[in-house]
């Protein structure tokens, strides 16, 4: 009896330290966020870059209360590297964000909220300068988030800025976030807005 409990014992350490075994062989396995692959997002940041032609047209997203807009962008070397991807929702329009995508990877994004919509940072944003709490309009910057993008392997801009709550639509919200990320913009593309209350329900 006593060397079946034994047995029964030994059994379960193993299986324990087989557990804790594969989960820091699966931990290694992670894709990393590779060294080249941050100094392309802080090269494409920092070098000037702008719009390809005209403003884009809002289409029906996958979800059916969403609408967005996808504009491409054109870098310093005249090729398309990123896409700016606006989106909002029918049931809110005044409320719509804003994402820098560069190479399928979210890079900056500006989400207009609520002025009584409460947000929350993760612990070690505190750090940054950033409180642990606020209300309303916020961005996820590049800035803020590289050092974490870099040693999680993920890319989460998890860290939020608050945003002056003058920003209100999107065409107040294009020209301030192109100056954020350092894109120039045409006279013709400032006008760019959001779509008219009757085509938010057209089915």
């Amino acid at each position: 009896m006593t060397n079946a409990t034994q047995s029964g014992g030994g059994c379960k350490s193993i299986s324990l330290l087989s557990l804790k075994i594969s989960s820091v062989l699966l931990f290694r396995r992670m894709p990393a966020i590779s060294d080249i692959e941050l100094h392309a997002v802080d090269t494409f940041l920092a070098a000037p870059k702008r719009l390809e032609g005209g403003p884009p047209e809002w289409r029906q997203n996958e979800r059916p209360d969403d609408m967005t807009a996808n504009w491409n962008v054109v870098d310093d070397m005249d090729v398309v590297s990123a896409q700016l991807r606006f989106r909002l929702s029918r049931l809110a329009r005044e409320y719509p964000s804003v994402s820098l995508i560069f190479r399928g990877n979210c890079i900056w994004r500006l989400d207009l909220c609520r002025p009584t919509q409460m947000k929350f940072n993760p612990p070690w944003a505190t750090k940054l300068g950033l409180p642990p709490s606020f209300l309303g309009s916020h961005c996820h910057t590049w800035a803020d988030n590289r050092d974490h993008v870099a040693m999680s392997g993920v890319w989460n801009l998890a860290a939020r800025r608050p945003v002056e709550p003058a920003l209100r639509r999107v065409e107040q919200m294009l020209p301030w976030f192109a100056g954020q990320v350092g894109i120039q913009l045409e006279a013709e593309q400032r006008r760019f807005d959001a779509p008219p209350i009757a085509s938010l329900f057209e089915r």
